[in-house]
Order: C-alpha cells, then structure tokens, then sequence
C-alpha cells in the first residue's frame, strides 16, 4: 500500500512536469528517480526565481519608502521655515529635520532658507 502511494505520487508528479521530461529525454522511459531529480530541479528553479522577483520587489519598496520619507521631511522643513520658528523647541525639530533629510544637496534653497530663519550655526 505504502509502495503504491509513493508509484502513485510520481505519476502525478511526472504528468505535472510533462513538458520537461519531454524536453530532456523525449524517446526513453523515466525512472522514478530521474523524475525526483527533475522535479527538485525544478522546484529549485521556481524557489530562485522567486527570491530574485521578491528582492527586487523589496528594493523598489525600499527606495519608494526613502523616497516618500525624504518628501516627508522636506515638507515639515518648508512648513516651519514658513512659518516662522521662533522658539527653541522649533529651532531644534527644524534643525533635526534638516539632519535627517536625505536629499540635502538637492534642497540646498530650503537649507538655505532654514538655516537663515533657525540660526542653526549658532546652535
């Protein structure tokens, strides 16, 4: 009974991966490991490819994540320059936010600007 479970788990195995035992011996019969071994590489295939498509998904997650945060922070940046810090507590939040942003040398006019209205070189 066991023996036929395992015969009848290759077959289904075999007609799943049809088209590739066809590509690799056409004409001869497959041997219940040969079929194994096609399917592991098989499955190995499909596990890279996966992980491949999934990096690539987290690097473009990843740089939309930066990117957003970036806009974020130079957003808050032109709200309180605009609004004209006046206290401590703002100096040092717009002073933190210009730490944090990333894309500083693109924004060098909302540093600029930030730097005049904070006195950050005195702090």
């Amino acid at each position: 009974m066991r023996r036929e479970r395992i015969n009848n788990s290759i077959e289904k195995l075999k007609s799943l991966q049809g088209r590739e035992f066809l590509k690799q011996q056409p004409d001869s019969r497959q041997e219940k490991a040969d079929i194994l071994e096609m399917t592991v590489h098989f499955l190995m295939q499909q596990q890279k490819q996966q992980q491949r498509e999934q990096q690539s998904y987290n690097s473009v997650c990843s740089a939309s994540a930066s990117e957003g945060y970036g806009r974020c922070v130079q957003e808050a940046v032109i709200f309180l320059s605009q609004c004209g810090v006046q206290t401590p507590s703002q100096r040092r939040l717009l002073s933190h936010f210009l730490t944090m942003q990333p894309s500083m040398e693109k924004s060098t006019s909302v540093l600029l600007i930030c730097s005049s209205v904070c006195n950050i070189s005195s702090n």
